[in-house]
């Protein structure tokens, strides 16, 4: 598995277009500039999926299947969502049908980062 610090020195994350960009050449073909692949990219022989390379250069960690979400509509059931009357974004989770609220943050990273960390917890107990 590739390290974030690596991953950022090897690919550029552009928010606006949703693109990675190479920063160092991988072959001689590919010119520092060119983007990076669609659906997948290949790192050092190692093929990843695009979207959890995202939140690997955005978050430092992949996370887990249930986690992953790339989509308004998915991350509300994933349990983050925004609550506008607290003007916060909200992380939860919920388990065997009950909710709980994980607290209110001021950046949906900060978010997404308390939610992991509480299943991560759950999975070493």
């Amino acid at each position: 598995m590739i390290a974030q610090e690596k991953l950022k020195k090897i690919l550029k994350y552009n928010p606006i277009d949703g693109e990675f960009y190479w920063k160092i050449s991988p072959t001689p073909r590919i010119k520092p500039g060119d983007r990076a692949g669609r659906k997948s990219i290949t790192i050092e022989g190692e093929t990843y999926d695009k979207n959890e390379l995202i939140w690997l250069y955005n978050y430092g960690f992949i996370p887990e299947e249930d986690e992953l979400v790339d989509t308004p509509k998915k991350l509300k059931k994933s349990g983050i969502y925004f609550s506008k009357k607290v003007n916060k974004w909200i992380a939860r989770v919920t388990i065997n049908k009950e909710h709980k609220y994980l607290g209110g943050f001021n950046s949906i990273k900060d978010a997404v980062l308390a939610r992991h960390n509480y299943l991560k917890g759950l999975k070493n107990e």
